[in-house]
C-alpha cells in the first residue's frame, strides 16, 4: 500500500513537471524565443516592478517615466520561461528590507499574495511556436504600462501592432526564393538547349 503511494507520488511529480518542460513544437511549428518590451506611458512614481518566473526567482524590472525596456528571452528556459510582471506599492516594501533579506521572502510573499497592494499586470512567456514560415526575424511581445486613473494603480496593455512589426522575413521564405530562381534559371537553359538542338537538326 505504502509503495503504491510513492508510485502515485512519482507519477504526480513527472506529470507536473512536464507542464514545465520544453518539448518539442509540433509538426510544422519552430520554438523561438519571445522577449519582453515594457514600454512606460506617464510616470510611476510610487510604484516598483518585479517579474517573477514561475520556480519562483524574481527580479527587479526598473520603468522610467518614459522609455521601453527590453527583457531578452535567451537563457530562460524550463520554469524560468514562464513569467509574471507584478506591481508592488513602493511603501509596500520598506526601505532597505531587499537588501537585508534577499529576494526570498518577496517570492514567496508574491506567491502568496500577500504583499499589500500587489497588482498582476500580466503573464508572459518567453518561448513560443510559431508556423516555421513565421520562424525568421525577432519576436517580441510588447505592453504598455500606464497608470490607470481609476483604481491609481499601474495597468498593462498589449500593443499588438509593434509586436507583430518585430517578425522579419523567414528563413524558408528565402530559401524557397533561392530554389524557385534556381529552377527557373535550369528551365531557361533547358529550353535554350532544345531550341539549339532543333535547328541543328533542321540543318543536317
Amino acid at each position: 500500500m505504502k509503495s503504491n503511494r510513492i508510485v502515485l507520488v512519482l507519477l504526480a511529480a513527472a506529470a507536473a513537471s512536464q507542464v514545465f518542460a520544453d518539448v518539442a513544437p509540433p509538426p510544422g511549428f519552430s520554438a523561438v524565443g519571445n522577449a519582453l518590451e515594457l514600454r512606460s506611458s506617464g510616470s510611476l512614481d510610487g510604484f516598483r516592478f518585479f517579474l517573477q518566473d514561475a520556480g519562483g526567482a524574481v527580479e527587479e524590472i526598473v520603468l522610467e517615466s518614459a522609455g521601453a525596456k527590453v527583457i531578452d528571452a535567451s537563457g530562460r528556459v524550463g520554469v524560468a520561461r514562464y513569467a509574471t510582471l507584478w506591481a508592488v506599492p513602493s511603501k509596500s516594501i520598506p526601505e532597505g528590507e531587499l537588501a537585508a533579506e534577499g529576494l526570498e521572502k518577496l517570492s514567496l510573499d508574491l506567491q502568496k499574495q500577500a504583499v499589500e497592494g500587489q497588482t498582476k499586470l500580466f503573464s508572459h512567456e518567453f518561448r513560443k511556436d510559431v508556423w516555421v514560415i513565421e520562424s525568421g526575424g525577432e519576436h517580441r511581445d510588447v505592453y504598455e504600462i500606464a497608470m490607470d486613473p481609476a483604481s491609481g494603480k499601474p495597468s498593462a496593455r498589449p500593443n499588438a501592432q509593434a509586436s507583430a512589426s518585430q517578425s522579419g522575413l523567414s528563413y524558408l521564405l528565402i530559401a524557397f526564393a533561392v530554389g524557385g530562381i534556381l529552377i527557373c534559371t535550369a528551365i531557361v537553359l533547358l529550353g535554350v538547349m532544345l531550341f539549339r538542338r532543333s535547328r541543328k537538326s533542321r540543318v543536317e
